[in-house]
């Protein structure tokens, strides 16, 4: 049985949380302060998704086509080059051949990018940090649909901003704190792991 026969079944229509995008339609999340766009005619699926997914949205003809966003609580920031080194890692774990690497931003927040093909399917997914978060924006589609699915993806990651809030919280919570001292500094490793290695299982149909 596939991830998306796990999570959504044949009953998608009947399910909670699930609607069809609307051209303009934008996508809110007041706990983590920001929005994107929701593809039209997409499907947007908002409850009973996997740990540290928030929503998932694809294509009602083909869910293998989809776009999914994680969060996951960090306890101390990583270097650009530290996100490019555990992206890298993941990929070539599961058996992916990586197409490109490279550095991006989103909103104005520096970000890796990484495409790799990954059995029948190629994904886009960006990583950055914000506000003692960690966001990891997935887009995958079929090899011999990527390109059709490419726009759709890119005026989604164009999209994605951050809502007004100050930086004070993010200074406030990495000041005068040693998690390592605590012990969660591994702790905090072993979720950033899991949070990839989650978005990366959503590929295997």
């Amino acid at each position: 049985m596939g991830m998306f026969d796990r999570f959504f079944g044949k009953t998608i229509k009947k399910m909670e949380g699930v609607s069809q995008c609307n051209k303009k339609d934008m996508y809110h999340c007041e706990e983590y302060s920001f929005s994107a766009y929701c593809p039209h005619g997409w499907i947007m699926h908002t409850q009973d998704l996997p740990p540290h997914i928030l929503v998932m949205f694809y294509d009602p003809l083909c869910a293998e086509d989809n776009i999914n966003i994680a969060v996951n609580r960090i306890f101390r920031k990583r270097s650009i080059e530290e996100l490019k080194d555990a992206l890298t890692l993941n990929a070539l774990g599961f058996g992916g051949r990586i197409r490109s690497l490279k550095r991006t931003k989103v909103d104005n927040v520096e970000a890796v990018e990484l495409i790799c093909e990954l059995q029948k399917q190629i994904y886009k997914q960006i990583i950055f940090e914000k506000w003692s978060y960690e966001y990891i924006l997935t887009c995958t589609a079929r090899i011999n649909n990527f390109k059709a699915c490419e726009p759709i993806f890119d005026e989604f990651l164009q999209s994605f901003k951050f809502e007004h809030v100050t930086d004070d919280a993010e200074i406030h919570y990495f000041s005068g704190v040693s998690y390592q001292q605590k012990g969660l500094y591994e702790e905090a490793e072993k979720e950033y792991l899991k949070a990839i290695e989650l978005n990366l299982s959503l590929i295997h149909i």
